[in-house]
């Protein structure tokens, strides 16, 4: 069944003169050149909360010595520590002030490791702590990277003791971007489906409950032949016959996606939606990709996440956007070379630029370029300023950004949809979405 199209909320920069808006055309995100009815191109990005290396990394009370590494007796100077100064017991490796995490070992300023993988007293080396203890538990500038890198880790082990070892350290999961963070948002489904037509659609069910997403093809604007491959909350891209639009064109193919919420007749299970703006509180939600294995010039990853006036569902097989006074909020993961996000500041060279660039949002890593089209319905897209290949976050996150700085959302609109899925312009054959997960609370 073909799907009704909305508005473009993006627009192309030509490889020729000039600029082809398409917002002109139906279709349907505001992002990129958003397809179908929710083909909006969005503004994904940025690697969340949980992906900050910050405090999550932290060694904090865990890591520090405290007691068992603490100098004092065993590891003072004196024969053991061997004064001196290397490992001078004393004031350099003391247990005492020195080696207590303050000003040598310190977590303090010169070492971070304070909160992270401070030596403290317990990064005194202990029995081991004599004159190796500058090397091997410097606390200080081997052991402290906890602050930027989130590592207390291997290199700040204090002795055997005090090892910021595997309990302090910031691994993997302060590693402050690449990998996936703890998000509560665990949604799972082993539902399978392969699709080779333009428009098709399916259910796919959560493992252990009553919740589903819907997914579907939406190749709105031109089908030659493309593939969708779902395998649970995983969706797959084949383009190897090369199907693209000209350069020239604004719209993308189109925007195969999966979602929560209610979009023309199809309506998931315990969305949670439509939600208040103002009731909203929280978001956690997963979007991880292989973006940045391909050529990404001419397609994007992105959310569109549309905003109501009303708590009516979009219910209507004639309800291709979210209608009057209300809104899209894109998350674009990147911008593609040849592409941008609908509105912006018009420049006497033709082309727009960000109303806002290098803009911070609480909560969220990174920095984000934000583009603004108010025409109603309205469209804010954040696109990343570095490209990444997913987010595990708080998509609230953006949401209250937008409202706080008036950008168009108010509380009183309804968070109707939350899609995650891809605009394609040309390529995209191997582009898989890795994990995708909306929780709203």
């Amino acid at each position: 069944m073909e799907i009704a199209r909305r508005k473009v909320c993006t627009t192309i920069t030509p490889l020729v003169a000039g600029l082809l808006l398409a917002c002109a055309v139906p279709s349907i995100g505001c992002g990129g050149g958003s397809g179908g009815v929710r083909g909006s191109g969005g503004k994904s990005g940025n690697g969340g909360d949980g992906a900050s290396g910050g405090s999550s990394a932290s060694g904090g009370a865990t890591a520090s010595g405290g007691t068992t590494a603490s100098g004092g007796t065993i590891a003072s100077g004196g024969t053991t520590a061997s004064g001196g100064t290397t490992a001078s017991g004393g004031t350099t490796a003391s247990g005492g002030t020195t080696a207590s995490g303050r000003t040598t070992a310190s977590g303090g300023t010169a070492t971070p490791g304070g909160r992270t993988g401070s030596g403290g007293a317990g990064g005194v080396g202990g029995s081991a702590g004599g004159g190796s203890s500058g090397t091997l538990d410097g606390g200080g500038a081997a052991g402290g990277r906890g602050g930027t890198m989130g590592g207390g880790g291997t290199a700040a082990t204090g002795g055997t003791g005090n090892s910021g070892g595997t309990t302090g350290s910031g691994g993997g999961t302060g590693a402050g971007g690449s990998t996936t963070p703890t998000v509560d948002c665990t949604d799972t489904s082993t539902t399978t489906k392969s699709f080779t037509k333009q428009y098709e659609d399916g259910v796919l069910e959560v493992t252990g409950s009553t919740k589903t997403y819907y997914t579907m093809t939406n190749w709105w604007y031109k089908f030659g032949g493309q593939t969708v491959t779902l395998d649970g909350l995983s969706m797959k891209l084949g383009n190897t016959q090369n199907a693209s639009v000209p350069a020239s064109d604004g719209n993308p193919m189109g925007f195969p996606s999966i979602f929560i919420g209610t979009y023309q007749n199809k309506a998931t299970v315990d969305s949670n939606l439509p939600k208040k703006v103002s009731d909203i509180k929280s978001v956690p939600t997963i979007f991880t990709t292989n973006s940045s294995s391909l050529d990404t010039s001419n397609l994007n990853a992105t959310y569109d996440v549309w905003f109501t006036a009303t708590s009516a569902p979009l219910s209507s097989l004639r309800a291709s956007n979210p209608g009057a006074g209300g809104a899209y909020l894109m998350v674009w993961l990147f911008k593609p070379e040849q592409r941008r996000p609908r509105g912006g500041v018009p420049q006497s060279a033709g082309d727009n630029k960000p109303n806002h660039t290098a803009h911070v949002v609480s909560g969220v890593p990174g920095t984000w370029d934000v583009w603004i089209d108010n025409t109603d319905p309205l469209c804010i897209s954040y696109v990343s300023t570095e490209p990444i290949d997913g987010l595990a976050y708080d998509l609230n996150n953006f949401i209250q950004d937008s409202v706080a700085n008036q950008y168009g959302i108010t509380t009183s609109m309804y968070l109707s949809i939350i899609f995650a899925g891809f605009e394609v312009w040309s390529g995209g054959d191997g582009l898989e979405c890795k994990q995708f997960c909306a929780q709203v609370n």
